[in-house]
């Protein structure tokens, strides 16, 4: 803001619009000190966000990691059960000698000449 000529002008008026120059001359160089403070603040403010997000998603993936490695854990434990409980396609040998000796009783009885099987 520009004062007009001085010739036209009363020293006190000159000397208080010299007084209220200087005082705006001053907040604008304080608001854009405050400015430049604020802009700073959020880029720091962003930069954090970022980490915080990245952070985030790390926790994130390790949380799935981990579960998907318990889950396969649980899945494989189940089939594992399921295999001791399902019977084998082959007979042991224990059950296979039973077989045998039952197999043979029970020829010998109906080759016996007995009627009382």
């Amino acid at each position: 803001m520009e004062r007009p000529g001085k010739q036209q002008q009363d020293p006190r008026v000159a000397s208080a619009m010299d007084h209220v120059l200087a005082a705006e001359n001053s907040l604008q160089a304080d608001l854009e000190a405050i400015r430049e403070a604020a802009d700073g603040q959020l880029a720091e403010a962003r930069l954090n966000a970022r980490r915080v997000m990245e952070r985030a998603e790390r926790r994130t993936a390790d949380v799935h990691r981990r579960g998907k490695r318990q889950l396969e854990r649980e899945i494989a434990e189940l089939k594992r059960a399921a295999a001791a409980e399902t019977p084998a396609a082959e007979p042991g040998p224990e059950l296979l000698q039973r077989m045998r000796d039952a197999a043979r009783l029970f020829a010998a009885r109906l080759t016996s000449g007995d009627d009382e099987h």
